[in-house]
């Protein structure tokens, strides 16, 4: 007797992160393009913040301290010190709540989509698919989304600032100790 074969039931097997599929990503924040752009400024800023925050910790001991140069130098340090300290913290709160906003909203309007999607779908599709699937596709697959969004995206963009800042206060306080770091750099990322 021949027997049907019944679809395949397997989840697909994930593929790498590729360009494609990142400017997808950026396509659904077009609708959201202030509030991106205001999280991108404090992308920026934050980015700068933090490189600049080591760099004040060394003026200030390098400085007045080193200097003794008296208690009145070293309040004006530290209360510098303090004031960027306490505008990082505002830059990292709006950061952190400008990238939930757009993560969000992006996932409200991806679920709409998908949920107006599924509505075309015709009656075969879903004899053929399991429930739990399409289930998973529109909770856990747009849960992941989000995190990308929120979390993934922008914390990486501020990283790799931080790492550019940090790189040019190096190369401009010692370019010959910065070049001996850069060529020891892959080999420590390789060790981990």
């Amino acid at each position: 007797t021949l027997t049907r074969s019944k679809p395949d039931e397997r989840e697909p097997d994930k593929r790498p992160l590729d360009l494609g599929l990142i400017r997808r990503l950026l396509a659904y924040m077009r609708p959201h393009a202030r509030t991106r752009n205001l999280l991108l400024v404090f992308v920026v800023l934050r980015a700068i913040q933090l490189p600049l925050v080591a760099w004040m910790t060394g003026a200030v001991i390098n400085g007045p301290i080193t200097a003794k140069a008296g208690w009145d130098a070293v309040a004006l340090g530290a209360a510098g010190f303090l004031l960027l300290a306490g505008i990082t913290q505002f830059c990292f709160h709006y950061r952190q709540r400008l990238a939930l906003e757009i993560g969000e909203a992006v996932i409200h309007d991806l679920r709409n989509e998908l949920f107006a999607h599924l509505q075309k779908m015709p009656m075969s599709y879903f004899n053929t698919t399991k429930t739990g699937r399409i289930i998973s596709r529109i909770t856990s697959d747009c849960e992941a989304l989000r995190v990308g969004v929120q979390d993934v995206l922008f914390v990486s963009q501020v990283g790799t600032g931080q790492m550019l800042v940090a790189a040019a206060f190096m190369a401009w306080y010692d370019l010959a100790l910065f070049g001996i770091v850069l060529v020891i750099t892959p080999c420590v990322w390789g060790l981990n």
